[in-house]
């Protein structure tokens, strides 16, 4: 039997401190290199940008393999890049944050999803690669602080589609207090404003995305912004893109955006106002602190530490056989498209017959 190794990852990102990359997936990284170190040693490496006390990918890459690293690998669009440089040289793993790079992933590379909605995805995309799942983890200032709701409906237009900014909101204000945030409000800010709101609207405004598979990116991996709303105390109408899903049962927690009509939403909205706090909403968020809380990632990740170590040991024993499952094979993005094309001219077709 191979020996067991410590884990030691190595967490691979384009810079760690360059002001130009600092979006939320950026920011989840750092936070799980900073929880993930108190269960095995973590190290930040970087490998498009040279940053001062920052280890550097060409600089260190033959210390990692001395040394027994394990990968991660979180940023999408590299992600292929990496799995052809480093795979059998290294134990690879692939943080998975956002959905439909295109990319294929060997059933000896684990995936970790922050979603349960991107748990399926990873399922159904990489049939037969071993499977984790660490949510990311609410900050301390996310709670249900007992402040006067004095705002009915609040509105962030990051990522929203037009509807709402044009359509939805002048519909709403003349009944109740509308704030519209239009720009950068720090994450503290808004977690007060969540706690001063009684209703808070979200949906994913599908986006062009030229690196994501098809061109756009249809759905959300992972929705930030409805649950840390959600656990602090606020009702969440929105859509069910993806990770949205993951926490809101329509009708009991939350309710579901853009269905029927404008005027089918306005109704949805104005209920919610005045019906807040819903039955069992206070517990629900109570919940949602609990299960994103630190205690319960810890929980999670040192069951996943476990995981990988005994994964790899067995792994460089007996190499991945996945045919034997029987499982059909994952259809390419170029694929994918054909056969919509085909569809579509098909149906063109049976059209013009009749």
């Amino acid at each position: 039997m191979s020996r067991r190794r410590p884990l030691k990852l190595a967490i691979l990102l384009p810079a760690v401190r360059h002001p130009t990359i600092r979006g939320g997936g950026h920011l989840n990284t750092l936070r799980f290199a900073e929880l993930m170190a108190r269960h095995r040693p973590v190290e930040l490496v970087s490998y498009a940008v040279r940053e001062e006390g920052v280890a550097y990918l060409e600089d260190c890459e033959a210390r990692l393999v001395e040394e027994g690293f394990t990968l991660l690998l979180t940023w999408g669009p590299d992600v292929a890049g990496h799995v052809a440089r480093f795979h059998r040289r290294l134990p690879l793993v692939y943080y998975q944050q956002s959905m439909d790079w295109g990319f294929d992933l060997p059933a000896d590379v684990p995936v970790i999803s922050m979603s349960r909605y991107m748990l399926g995805h990873a399922q159904r995309t990489w049939p037969a690669s071993p499977q984790l799942y660490l949510p990311q983890v609410l900050p301390a200032s996310c709670r249900d602080r007992g402040l006067e709701r004095d705002v009915d409906v609040l509105w962030a237009s990051r990522k929203q589609p037009a509807y709402l900014r044009d359509v939805l909101l002048p519909r709403l204000e003349p009944h109740c207090r509308v704030e519209r945030l239009e720009r950068f409000v720090p994450r503290e800010e808004l977690h007060e404003l969540f706690n001063r709101s009684r209703v808070y609207l979200y949906a994913f405004a599908p986006m062009r995305a030229p690196a994501v598979a098809g061109g756009w990116r249809l759905m959300e991996g992972v929705s930030t912004q409805n649950l840390e709303a959600m656990a602090c105390g606020c009702t969440v109408v929105s859509d069910l893109r993806g990770g949205h899903c993951d926490f809101i049962e329509p009708e009991v927690h939350g309710h579901r955006l853009m269905s029927h009509s404008p005027e089918w939403d306005v109704e949805q909205v104005l209920r919610a106002v005045r019906r807040h706090p819903e039955p069992g909403q206070r517990a629900y968020a109570a919940r949602l602190v609990e299960d994103y809380g630190e205690a319960r990632f810890h929980q999670r990740a040192a069951a996943a530490a476990d995981f990988l170590e005994r994964f790899f040991a067995f792994a460089r024993r007996h190499p991945p056989a996945p045919a034997a499952f029987g499982l059909p094979r994952p259809i390419s993005p170029l694929e994918e498209r054909w056969q919509r094309w085909r569809g579509t001219v098909h149906r063109l077709l049976r059209r013009r017959r009749r």
